[in-house]
């Protein structure tokens, strides 16, 4: 099991049973405590569980919607580096699509603070519209649709159906991996559908992927390499993946 699905099942465990113990949760899994151990870490550090004597309880202060504020938070110096980089990229006059990652939310925010007074943002992100209120001049489209709590995304068939008939000078995604084998990564079939669509839709595809991302796996291919046009990364990506994407005729950019 991937480790983003098997720290989905961890949390839905303790959920149900208010506490677990280790062994029980060991049990259930059917892991190592070793690896068990690095996935309550991971979920200690975003804040969403907590240890207790006996076991694991939910960090009950965390409702679903600081998610986004937790992972807006991991490794958000790089992110913010990014965002800065490829905004310097966006032209007057573009009509752009974003993703509800927290990377593009970044990058909205590094848009607005550009100032351009010809640009149409169009986004499946509720916090991306509501980032842009205060600037009048940015003409903001939301895809509408079914909200998606765990990541705050819009999606389903009333976004795909208004994203067919949109043409994008250029689309920014993230991503919950990427590897040179497998591309950009995501565990949502909803939302890749959505990043797809947005996708085959743009001039050009641009990857806003931190270092910490050529080092995960998810559960599906979102946007295939040759989908992607440039990524744009952070020096904690790994030498190698960089090398291999290059060599595959990847265009990258490390800041």
């Amino acid at each position: 099991m991937l480790p983003h699905l098997r720290q989905k099942k961890i949390l839905d465990l303790v959920h149900e049973h208010k506490t677990c113990t280790i062994e029980e949760l060991r049990q259930q899994l059917g892991v190592s405590q070793v690896t068990l151990y690095r996935d309550l870490k991971e979920l200690g550090q975003q804040k969403v569980i907590r240890r207790v004597h006996g076991g694991i309880v939910v960090q009950e202060s965390r409702k679903l919607e600081s998610r986004f504020s937790v992972r807006l938070e991991s490794h958000l110096q790089e992110k913010e580096r990014i965002a800065k980089a490829m905004a310097g990229w966006v032209d007057e006059g573009w009509v752009i699509f974003l993703d509800a990652s927290t990377t593009c939310y970044i990058f909205a925010r590094e848009l607005a603070a550009r100032q351009l007074s010809r640009l149409t943002v169009v986004t499946n992100s509720p916090l991306i519209l509501l980032e842009f209120e205060a600037y009048p001049h940015i003409r903001v489209i939301s895809t509408g649709g079914e909200l998606l709590h765990e990541i705050n995304a819009l999606v389903g068939p009333l976004a795909i159906e208004l994203l067919s008939e949109l043409h994008f000078d250029a689309t920014f995604v993230s991503c919950a991996g990427i590897s040179p084998s497998q591309g950009a990564m995501t565990d949502s079939p909803l939302l890749a559908e959505i990043l797809r669509k947005a996708a085959s839709n743009s001039r050009l595809v641009y990857l806003l992927a931190d270092g910490s991302k050529f080092k995960r796996q998810a559960m599906l291919t979102s946007l295939k390499l040759e989908d992607l046009d440039h990524i744009m990364t952070d020096s904690n990506a790994p030498e190698d993946a960089i090398r291999d994407l290059k060599d595959r005729g990847v265009a990258v950019t490390v800041i």
